[in-house]
């Protein structure tokens, strides 16, 4: 089984491609729990005649049986920079934390919010899960973010 953290556009995506996939059970978990059952449903529709594969809404006290939580919950980001958010996303990493030590103190975690690398340290130190357990991903979009920044600032092309 596969739970995701966070129904949001990012969480969705996830598990609609995990459905696609037939990769396995998802549980979609959300601060409203009504968004996750709604995502759940909407994601339920791509599920091939005759599969398996079951994605359900749901709260943390359902992830038991994890194997893999993904964790790409945020606070709302309205009008906020990323650093300005890193306060409140630091609780809400740490709140996590807990339930998931919880509930699934045996499952690998993939952290996908931002800003990955802290809240993948915080993450980590406040479980006291090893390393190997808790994987930070990123994808090269802020490394694309600021090489078109850093381009329009020297006045070349992003490419050179």
């Amino acid at each position: 089984m596969i739970s995701i953290i966070g129904s949001g556009r990012v969480g969705s995506a996830i598990a609609f491609l995990a459905v696609a996939t037939s990769l396995d059970d998802i549980h979609l978990v959300n601060r409203h729990k009504d968004k996750a059952l709604g995502q759940a449903l909407d994601i339920s529709g791509a599920i091939p005649e005759n599969s398996p594969i079951s994605v359900i809404g749901t709260d943390f006290s359902e992830i038991k049986n994890s194997e893999v939580v993904v964790i790409s919950a945020s606070v709302k980001t309205y009008m906020k920079g990323r650093m300005e958010m890193l306060p409140d996303q630091v609780a809400m990493i740490r709140d996590i934390a807990k339930k998931i030590e919880k509930f699934a103190p045996d499952s690998k975690i993939l952290i996908v919010s931002n800003p990955v690398d802290i809240l993948n340290y915080i993450f980590q130190k406040e479980t006291g899960m090893s390393r190997e357990n808790v994987i930070g991903v990123a994808s090269s979009l802020d490394s694309s973010r600021f090489r078109y920044l850093l381009s329009k600032e020297l006045k070349v092309k992003s490419s050179q």
